[in-house]
């Protein structure tokens, strides 16, 4: 079976039907190079900030590292963005800047995630039918 099979689904929408059993694909150079980058970068930036944690003992020097680490995993892309923005929650009480519950209440606060809920189907709404988004949404296939 060199070639996918077209078949059709019980609602009449194309599938492929790919053979199981085919080798499976090797990555590309390329994408080999940009994981080890991106491995490398994951490791050595922690390590290249590490000197803003042991220049004093304020914990203004240890903000700086989190927010110097943040800046650089944001820039590169090296995690996914939503865990970036999540390192705080975790390294705040960590690295002593603050304690658990004054990080978690500024992430988790209840009258910000009620109008976030709220404003989001006025978001969708306005991507829909703002002319600049209207053709995003149709390059994604929805209507």
């Amino acid at each position: 079976m060199d070639e996918p099979r077209k078949g059709t689904s019980c609602c009449g929408v194309s599938a492929r039907v790919v053979d199981i059993n085919a080798a499976p694909l090797q990555p590309s150079a390329c994408s080999q190079i940009l994981a080890a980058w991106r491995f490398l970068v994951f490791v050595i930036a922690p390590i290249a900030l590490i000197f803003l944690l042991f220049i004093g003992d304020d914990p203004a020097y240890r903000c700086a590292y989190l927010i110097l680490l943040m800046a650089v995993f944001w820039i590169t892309e090296v995690v996914p963005i939503a865990v970036t923005s999540l390192l705080p929650v975790f390294l705040c009480p960590m690295l002593g800047i603050l304690t658990a519950k004054d990080t978690s209440s500024t992430y988790m606060n209840y009258p910000r995630s009620v109008r976030h809920a709220a404003l989001l189907p006025c978001f969708m709404f306005c991507s829909r039918s703002w002319p600049p988004f209207y053709e995003v949404n149709m390059t994604l296939g929805s209507s």
